[in-house]
């Protein structure tokens, strides 16, 4: 076996692509989801995944978060060989802490998207996919002042019924799963409208019907 195939080299490129999202220039809590939904079918441990993040996908694009103006909004190139080397090599005690520090910068992102992973780890293994895009589309709305802001409202209800959940476990989810992690990704007057981000949500599922 080589060492890239020992890497795991594809699922470790699709884990990287999701959890890059988090570093880009635009509202990243729409992404949690999504970095949940490859780490749960990545195959990889709990450790590996941490360490993918802290130690391989922090250092390589952490930058972006530091560039005042006109950082990368629409995706990273994320087959490099600065992955690559990251992942082969263990990093020494100064880049364990320059990357704990720097991760510190998304830590309510990551947190959340952990959570999400734990989540969709309890689910049978056909209905994750639709917990993922559930949720993908609850960010959407959630995290609108109103419905009536979401752009693109009609795509996000078409791409909620291919979820394939019934409303029932929609509402279920969206209150025992999807909302408490949400919540903690607020941020300053946000939490003043809670109870109407939720409403979003429940008004969003409302239209599968």
């Amino acid at each position: 076996m080589t060492v890239v195939d020992a890497l795991r080299l594809d699922a470790r490129r699709t884990v990287w692509a999701a959890m890059s999202d988090l570093f880009l220039d635009t509202e990243v809590r729409w992404y949690v989801p999504d970095v949940a939904s490859a780490m749960a079918a990545s195959g990889f441990s709990r450790e590996a995944l941490e360490r993918i993040w802290v130690h391989e996908v922090v250092p390589e694009f952490h930058a972006n978060l530091c560039i005042p103006v006109g950082g990368e909004w629409a995706g990273f190139d994320v087959d490099t060989p600065a992955l690559l080397a990251r992942a082969r090599r263990t990093p020494g005690r100064f880049a364990r802490w320059r990357n704990a520090r720097r991760a510190a910068d998304v830590r309510a992102e990551w947190a959340a998207a952990v959570a999400l992973y734990d989540a969709l780890l309890v689910q049978p293994d056909a209905e994750r996919a639709g917990h993922a895009i559930a949720w993908s589309c609850f960010s959407r709305a959630y995290l609108e002042p109103t419905l009536s802001d979401l752009f693109g409202l009609e795509g996000v209800v078409e791409r909620l019924r291919g979820s394939a959940l019934p409303p029932a476990a929609l509402h279920r989810t969206a209150t025992q799963d999807f909302f408490p992690v949400y919540a903690s990704l607020l941020l300053g007057g946000e939490r003043a409208a809670q109870a109407e981000r939720e409403a979003n949500v429940r008004a969003l599922i409302h239209r599968v019907l």
